[in-house]
C-alpha cells in the first residue's frame, strides 16, 4: 500500500516508492529503494526532499518500531520486493511485442498528425506504453530486439520512433533508471523526430549525402517539433529539453544551439545512442543501412573518440550480444544461418536458423539449431564469422532476413 509521509517521518526500514524531487536531483540512481541507514536519510534531506511516498508492503510503517541492528555487521533483513514479470519464450513474447508495436504506431499516427498541423500534443497517452515495454524487455528482450532489427519498408518514421524507444528503455533498464527518468526518456524517444512529418518523406531515408539545401531543410525538423512542444502544457520540461538537444554533440559541434556536454540533459547520451543505432541499422538519413553487429562496432569506435559515452555503448553491446538478433553468420560447417535468439549467459551460442548448406546453396526447408544444445554424435558447430547478406550474391534466396 502506498502512503505519503513527511521526510521527518521517514526512517530506516521503510521502502521509498516516490520522491517529491526530479530524478536528476536525487542523491540515488533510483528513487525506489529501501532506507537502510541514517546516511540515506541525511542525503535525502540535503537534496531538498520534503515528502516521500512509501510502500508499506515492502517496508515498515511509521508506526512500527525501527529494525534492531543484528549482532553481525553484515546481517541485513531483506525487504519484500515486487515479483518481476515471469519469463516467456520468444514466440509467446513476440505476439505481445507485435501487439504493443501496433498500438504504439497508432498513437504515433495521431501525434505526428498533430505535429504536422502545428497543434499542441498530449503525451500522457504514451505513458502506459513505457511500463508495458519494460515488462516485455524483462520477460524476454529478444522479442522487441527482433522487431527492432528487422527491415522496415514502410511507415519508417513510426518504425524509427519505436526502435529508438526500444533501445532507449533497454539502456535505461540496464542502468537501473527510476520511473521518472524512464518516463522522460521514453516519451522523448517516441516524439523526438515528429518534426519530420512536415518534411519530404524521401529525405528521411535518403541513404546518401544530402545537398547543402537538403541538409539545411532537414535540420528544421527539430524546430518544427519544438514549436509544437512549446504550446503543449502537458509535456514535461525534461522531455522538451531532450527533444531540443537531440542533435547536440559533446564538443558543442551539434545543432541547433551548440550545447556542450556539461550543459546538456543527463539523459541525452542515452537518447543519442538509441537514435544513432536505429539510424545505422535501417539506413536513415544520409547513411546506407548496416547489419546490427556493424552498427554496434561503429558506435563503439565513435565512443572511443568521445562522440558517445563509452560505458553506455558498452552496456548496449553487452545487452545486444556479440551476434545480435538478425545477424547473418557463417558456421564452422560452412552453413549460413540467421541469429534468432541470444542468451546473456551463453552469448557465443545463440539459437540460429540455418538457411544455406553452404554459400549459394539454399536449403529447401531452413532448420533451427540451438548452438548451446547441439545433438550428440555430431561435430559441434560454432559461429565462424558474421557476414553481410546485403552484399551481392551472399543471400540469393533472401533467406537471411528476419521474417516475422
Amino acid at each position: 500500500m502506498l502512503r505519503k509521509i513527511a521526510i521527518q517521518q521517514l526512517g530506516v526500514g521503510m521502502f521509498v516508492a516516490e520522491l517529491d524531487i526530479p530524478w536528476i536531483q536525487s542523491p540515488f540512481l533510483r528513487h525506489k529503494r529501501l532506507i537502510q541507514s541514517e546516511q540515506d536519510l541525511r542525503l535525502l534531506r540535503e537534496a531538498g526532499v520534503r515528502e516521500v511516498t512509501i510502500d508499506t508492503d515492502r517496508g515498515r510503517t511509521p508506526e512500527a518500531p525501527p529494525p534492531r541492528p543484528t549482532p553481525a555487521a553484515t546481517a541485513k533483513t531483506a525487504a519484500p520486493t515486487a515479483s518481476p514479470p515471469a519469463p516467456t519464450d520468444r514466440e509467446t513474447e513476440l505476439k505481445a511485442a507485435k501487439k504493443l508495436e501496433r498500438e504504439i504506431y497508432q498513437a504515433l499516427d495521431r501525434l505526428n498528425g498533430q505535429i504536422e498541423r502545428g497543434e499542441p500534443v498530449d503525451t500522457s497517452q504514451l505513458s502506459p506504453f513505457i511500463e508495458r515495454t519494460l515488462d516485455s524487455l524483462t520477460r524476454n528482450d529478444q522479442a522487441l530486439i527482433t522487431l527492432l532489427n528487422r527491415s522496415h519498408n514502410d511507415r519508417k518514421l513510426q518504425a524509427h520512433a519505436f526502435g529508438v524507444f526500444t533501445v532507449a528503455l533497454l539502456l535505461g533498464q540496464e542502468l537501473e533508471l527510476d520511473a521518472d527518468a524512464q518516463e522522460q526518456l521514453g516519451i522523448a524517444a517516441l516524439i523526438h523526430d515528429g518534426g519530420w512529418s512536415r518534411l519530404p518523406a524521401n529525405l528521411f531515408s535518403k541513404g546518401k549525402p544530402y545537398s547543402a539545401a537538403e541538409a539545411q531543410l532537414c535540420r528544421r525538423h527539430v524546430d518544427f517539433v519544438g514549436d509544437v512542444l512549446k504550446q503543449s502544457d502537458s509535456v514535461p520540461d525534461a522531455v522538451k529539453t531532450l527533444v531540443a538537444q537531440q542533435h547536440e554533440l559533446p564538443d558543442g559541434g551539434g545543432y541547433p544551439a551548440g550545447v556542450m556536454h556539461a550543459d546538456s540533459h543527463p539523459l541525452l547520451s542515452l537518447l543519442r545512442i538509441a537514435d544513432q543505432y536505429d539510424e545505422l541499422v535501417h539506413g536513415l538519413g544520409e547513411r546506407p543501412g548496416m547489419i546490427p553487429s556493424a552498427a554496434l562496432s561503429w558506435l563503439f569506435r565513435e565512443a572511443r573518440s568521445g562522440q558517445f559515452d563509452e560505458a553506455t555503448v558498452a552496456r548496449l553491446v553487452s545487452r545486444m550480444g556479440v551476434f545480435p538478433v538478425g545477424s547473418a553468420v557463417k558456421l564452422s560447417s560452412s552453413e549460413l544461418a540467421l541469429v534468432l535468439e541470444v542468451r546473456r549467459d551463453e552469448p557465443l551460442l545463440p539459437l540460429v536458423k540455418i538457411c544455406y548448406s553452404r554459400p549459394g546453396a539454399p536449403l529447401p526447408q531452413p532448420k533451427l539449431l540451438d548452438l548451446a544444445r547441439q545433438p550428440a554424435g555430431q561435430p559441434p558447430r560454432q559461429i565462424e564469422s558474421v557476414i553481410n547478406p546485403l552484399e551481392p550474391g551472399c543471400d540469393p534466396a533472401r533467406l537471411l532476413q528476419l521474417d516475422i
